[in-house]
Formats: structure tokens, C-alpha cells, sequence
């Protein structure tokens, strides 16, 4: 097994990542139940192509140019909701689609279900390293979001104490101070800045 084999592979078990998302030759996938990335690839430029045709009207005379950079290219910018998923309507084109089914009936069912789960999820057309990538991607964009959500709250929760308190920065029967109220919550935003993960990218900053 190689270096990067065996790095992937620990990365899916230590994040409790969906196994759909390794290649045939991860430990993570049962003996002989998996099948290429190429496989896989082939299998979505055909669903991809179908839908470029019966969803937006494109001539196959057209899509028949269409390799994986190009369908990958489609997918990514048309065929993906906002949480970066395919969209509701359009899963149709996999679960009802008795040629891909055909396609599909000599592959285990483990490779079946991960097709499925692959394309559905967000992670067509990507290496094993892109979608563990891809994963990781997302769980720091999550954290930033609960971190975003959990400094709002402080913020509001502060916010309505400095209302029923007024001006007094006296200690209350509470037993908390204004002041160390104000310290916890600077220390807890500044332990959770995301200033950094902004500049690289992977969020975008508000406008306002």
C-alpha cells in the first residue's frame, strides 16, 4: 500500500468519513466490491451528458465532445445546489434511468452505491485526494459557520444583559460582572477568528 494510500485512508477513518468516497484499492472497501476511478468517471460524464441534454437542451452532436474536464466543469457550475449537492430534481437522472441501470448491473453493489453517493453528494469526477479534500473542505467551512453562529449568539445574549443592566458596571446578584462578561466574549472571538480561512479562500467574507 502506498504512502498516500495509507495517509488517505487514516484520514477517512479519523474524520468518519462515508467510505463511498475510497478507491477500489482502500482497505475502507470491501474485497472486490469496488471498481476504477475511471469507471466511475466514465459512468458520470454519461449521466452528466444526459442531463446537459434533456435539462438544458444541448445537442449530443455538441456533448459528444465532452471529456471529464469539461463535464466536471458543467457539474461544479450548473448542476449543484448551494450546500454543493446535486439538485432534488435532477437525481432522477440516476435513479430512474434504466440504461444507466444496464450500465450499472455489472458492478457490486457497493460500487453501485457509491456511484450514486459520489455524484449525488458533490464528489464526481474527483480523485480519491480530491474528495477527501473536498470533505475536509467542508468540515472547516461547517466549523466556521458554528463558530460564526456561536459568536452571534454571545453577541446578542451581551447585548440584552447591557439593556436590562443599563450602564452599571457594577457586579450583579448574578455573580458576573459586566466587564468579565465582555473579556470572555473577546476571548472566545478571538479564538475563534476566521480571518485566516477567509484569506485563503475557503469562505467568503461578508460585504458588509
Amino acid at each position: 500500500m502506498s504512502d498516500e494510500l495509507t495517509l488517505l485512508d487514516g484520514m477517512v477513518e479519523e474524520y468518519g468519513m462515508n467510505v463511498y468516497l475510497c478507491t477500489h484499492t482502500s482497505r475502507h472497501t470491501p474485497n472486490g466490491e469496488g471498481v476504477s476511478d475511471v469507471l466511475h468517471s466514465t459512468l458520470e460524464q454519461f449521466v452528466v451528458r444526459g442531463i446537459a441534454n434533456k435539462e438544458y437542451g444541448m445537442p449530443y452532436s455538441a456533448l459528444d465532445f465532452w471529456g471529464p474536464k469539461e463535464c466536471l466543469t458543467f457539474y461544479s457550475e450548473n448542476l449543484l445546489d448551494a450546500d454543493g449537492r446535486l439538485h432534488g430534481h435532477l437525481v432522477k437522472h440516476i435513479t430512474s434511468n434504466t440504461v444507466l441501470e444496464g450500465m450499472l448491473s455489472g458492478c457490486p453493489a457497493h460500487a453501485r452505491s457509491a456511484f450514486a453517493y459520489r455524484i449525488q453528494e458533490g464528489y464526481a469526477f474527483l480523485n480519491y485526494r480530491q474528495r477527501v479534500d473536498r470533505f475536509l473542505v467542508k468540515v472547516v467551512q461547517d466549523n466556521v459557520s458554528q463558530g460564526r453562529n456561536l459568536i452571534a449568539s454571545l453577541e446578542t445574549a451581551k447585548a440584552s444583559l447591557d439593556r436590562l443592566r443599563g450602564d452599571s458596571k457594577k457586579l450583579h446578584r448574578t455573580g458576573v460582572s459586566t466587564d468579565r462578561l465582555n473579556k470572555l466574549i473577546k476571548h472566545v472571538v478571538e479564538n475563534l477568528t476566521i480571518s485566516d480561512v477567509v484569506e485563503i479562500g475557503l469562505v467568503e467574507e461578508d460585504e458588509s
